[in-house]
């Protein structure tokens, strides 16, 4: 009718902006981060400013009666993530203010559609938004029906773990942030039939404002677990919420207020709580989870261990340096944790893999014996088989003795996707291609947003002759990450399988130049055109750069040439550098001119794989 206000969509308060049909908050136009049901409390609270909505109102309003949720806890998370967005103050609040034990009061002035609302345009807001709760109570039951449907058994349920936020005044709480929320991740993958998202791709979310819904979208999840680390002195605060994808809404949550020395057991306690939490809704008649993995008790030897992981993590040669020097003091805090040695086999081995090798030339036998040490001390510690397997298969050549490593690491933590994925690599080292498939597609239901899998799994599918799902898996790939290394010149060698010598030739053209890969697809790609003095400059070009870290695919060029001598000249010395480049050899289709020689059957054999 004239005359009349209708109810503002977008509503303005300070430097912020709630959009109330889009259910977005932003600030001064960049857009924040913020629950389903933390933006349902803010938008009750701007539909009555300055009344008082009781905690019971919020209760009615956001949590179905049969919600398995502690509710106290819930909307007491929901408000603080709901401040912090805001940079409001509890003990002296701009914009929500607390009646305690009553209920909660919007105190700062508001705009709707860039005009403040008056008192009449405040009455018919509130009128409709009578109407609308009244009309929700009307469809409750037609909801709560459809609910109980949706919450039937449709596949393995699924959570993926953010990383927590570090809310510290002088926010240097990043590494241990992390450790939380990755230490309750590995916790989290010792339950069967729980799909967990791998660290990698969930913590590509770190520091992006994006809604959980779309991450819960591109991860493929049902429920995500977020939280927040607040720490000054030693004292600790953290919160928690477990929170479903799709509609936002809390399954549990819950805040700690703790001494440092108790957050060593703190993990566990609120893994417990969500693994509850999902037995209640989803996995009812789950069994039960492994072991837990063994803690420290000493909390200087605590925080060294998350700074070691921290700086691990990030896999260039200073960070691994200092990651060396915080796990050699987490061990000489406490000699008895195994998961430190566990970590400072991976730091030694992974030196070894990307820097080219460590100063100390006996890092390699080092790193078998912290392997041996962690599991040692704590047999059911799936960390100290993983590193171990790693070792047998890149430093020993010996897929066969890591996949049975890797076997009990995975009985242990069945649902961490690096286990799958490196089960996966192990098994197409054997030559068994159809479970490697497999295993491939498991890790990447696991770590959806990695490029690794897919390309190892269209190397799988290259080799079994299945051209168009390589094609497909390796779309997927550059969908991740269009400019990634090795993604055209693998492209390009499904095309020369498929008998596409000039496809394949364009894709190896745009392989990065950065990487050996680049020289070694022109040279393959020139000969099957039969463009022989390109090919031969392209294989010039690899010797002369990279014949310390590729002398696996030199030897490939010259097995696809039909010169055998050459090809197996350059595979043993590939063997005696120790090169990743054989977990495909049983199946490599660049090597298929070799496989009738004696040599190649020798390879097999000093290898341990099946003739």
């Amino acid at each position: 009718m004239p005359g009349e206000e209708k109810p503002p969509t977008l509503i303005r308060f300070g430097p912020f902006e709630a959009d109330c049909q889009s259910q977005e908050l932003k600030k001064q136009g960049v857009r924040l981060r913020l629950s389903r049901q933390s933006f349902q409390i803010l938008k009750v609270l701007l539909e009555r400013p300055g009344e008082l909505v009781t905690r019971e109102e919020l209760r009615q309003t956001l949590w179905p009666s049969d919600t398995f949720v502690d509710f106290e806890h819930s909307l007491n998370a929901a408000v603080n993530r709901l401040r912090e967005c805001l940079g409001d103050d509890a003990d002296n609040p701009h914009y929500i203010e607390t009646l305690p034990r009553r209920g909660y009061r919007f105190v700062a002035p508001i705009e709707g559609r860039g005009s403040k609302l008056g008192p009449t345009g405040q009455k018919l807001w509130a009128v409709l938004v009578v109407t609308i709760l009244a009309l929700a109570v009307v469809a409750g039951g037609l909801w709560h029906k459809s609910r109980q449907r949706a919450a039937r058994p449709r596949g393995t349920p699924s959570i993926a773990v953010l990383p927590f936020a570090d809310l510290s005044p002088s926010h240097d709480q990043e590494y241990f942030s992390d450790g939380l929320a990755e230490e309750i991740l590995n916790d989290l993958t010792t339950i069967p039939n729980l799909r967990v998202v791998a660290r990698t791709s969930a913590f590509q979310f770190k520091g992006k404002n994006e809604d959980l819904r779309a991450i819960g979208q591109k991860l493929d999840v049902e429920n995500i677990l977020e939280g927040s680390v607040r720490k000054e002195g030693t004292h600790l605060r953290i919160t928690a919420q477990l929170v479903k994808a799709d509609d936002g809404f809390h399954l549990w949550a819950q805040s700690y207020d703790r001494d440092l020395k108790d957050a060593l057991a703190l993990q566990d306690e609120i893994a417990k709580a969500v693994t509850s939490a999902l037995q209640v809704k989803l996995l009812p008649g789950n069994s039960a989870a492994s072991p837990p993995a063994s803690r420290t008790t000493n909390p200087e030897a605590y925080q060294d261990y998350l700074e070691a992981r921290y700086f691990a993590s990030m896999n260039d040669k200073e960070s691994l340096l200092k990651g060396l020097d915080y796990i050699n003091r987490t061990i000489q805090s406490d000699p008895g944790y195994a998961p430190a040695y566990a970590w400072r086999s991976y730091i030694r081995q992974t030196q070894w893999d990307i820097v080219g090798g460590p100063d100390d030339p006996e890092a390699m036998e080092k790193a078998e014996r912290d392997a041996e040490k962690a599991i040692e001390l704590d047999p059911n510690l799936a960390d100290g088989y993983r590193v171990l397997s790693w070792r047998r298969a890149w430093y020993e050549l010996n897929c066969s003795a890591a996949a049975r490593t890797l076997t009990r690491a995975l009985e242990l933590a069945p649902g961490d996707a690096w286990n799958l994925e490196a089960k996966g690599i192990f098994e197409m080292c054997l030559g068994h291609l159809e479970e490697a498939v497999g295993l491939f597609h498991q890790s990447i239901a696991r770590d959806p947003l990695l490029v690794l899998p897919y390309l190892h799994l269209a190397l799988s599918l290259r080799d079994l002759g299945r051209y168009e799902e390589a094609h497909a898996a390796l779309g997927k790939a550059f969908d991740l990450d269009p400019q990634g290394v090795w993604l055209h010149e693998t492209r390009g060698e499904v095309y020369l399988a498929q008998g596409r010598p000039k496809e394949a030739l364009a894709e190896m053209e745009k392989e990065s130049t950065t990487a050996p890969y680049h020289d070694l697809g022109l040279a393959l790609a020139y000969h099957a055109l039969g463009r022989d003095q390109e090919s031969d400059a392209s294989l010039a070009h690899l010797i002369s750069n990279d014949a310390n870290d590729a002398a696996y695919q030199i030897g490939e060029v010259y097995a696809y040439r039909g010169k055998p001598d050459q090809a197996f000249d350059w595979l043993n010395r590939a063997y005696k550098q120790h090169d990743g480049g054989f977990g495909s050899f049983k199946t490599d289709l660049l090597l298929k001119s070799l496989r009738a020689d004696p040599r190649f059957q020798d390879l097999l054999r000093r290898m341990n794989l099946p003739q």
